[in-house]
């Protein structure tokens, strides 16, 4: 191949693969995007070598530790005097089986992270509406936090994930703290009572059966 040409590299890749070849490239590094996955690859020329890497993108936040910092998990490199036909098969051998299987790993994540926050926000609407205050409008992470004006200048906390749900009423007098709680021990006390009355009715029809 003699000198080495990123870019004619990237893109000869690029039309082989059927991938997309980015224009908008630095001269140290070239990018190739794969439509369907999104997985995309980097070519560098690595004191001549070629040194292919991959890149996820938003998918990157939701590989494991490993994942993201296993040495050499996502890269290969390979010979110059590789022609471009070797190059890809290497490629397709020796890199892409752990990208895609990580990049869809990861994309699982997201979908449970997104169900997750989702679930957050419902539960958290269902706390603003019983307690008549307003709900965030967005999550941090995977919590939520209601702010409970009770008095003047005295505030609450609820702090609500999926796992549980925790109300921070320090330092505030009883008489005010009732206002947070009686309505949330009379919710319960409601639900609790009318999953009783389920549960009879399903050991009725138990017996009739």
């Amino acid at each position: 191949m003699g000198e080495i040409d990123i870019h004619f590299v990237a893109k000869q890749i690029a039309t082989i693969m059927g991938w997309e070849f980015d224009d908008e490239q630095q001269s140290w590094s070239a990018r190739i995007i794969d439509p369907k996955s999104e997985l995309m690859l980097y070519v560098h020329d690595e004191r001549g070598r070629i040194r292919i890497s991959a890149g996820f993108g938003m998918w990157r936040d939701f590989l494991t530790y490993n994942q993201r910092n296993e040495k050499g998990r996502h890269e290969i490199g390979v010979s110059v005097a590789k022609s471009i036909e070797q190059i890809v098969k290497d490629i397709h051998r020796r890199l892409l089986p752990k990208c895609l299987a990580d990049l869809a790993e990861a994309k699982v994540r997201h979908a449970e992270y997104n169900a997750n926050v989702e679930a957050v926000m419902r539960l958290t609407k269902k706390f603003a509406d019983l307690l008549g205050v307003k709900p965030p409008e967005k999550c941090e992470g995977e919590t939520t936090r209601l702010h409970l004006p009770l008095s003047y200048g005295v505030y609450g906390t609820i702090n609500i994930t999926l796992r549980d749900v925790k109300i921070d009423l320090d330092d505030i007098p009883h008489e005010i703290a009732a206002q947070v709680l009686i309505p949330i021990q009379q919710h319960h006390a409601r639900v609790m009572a009318r999953r009783q009355v389920e549960k009879m009715r399903g050991m009725r029809d138990d017996e009739d059966d």
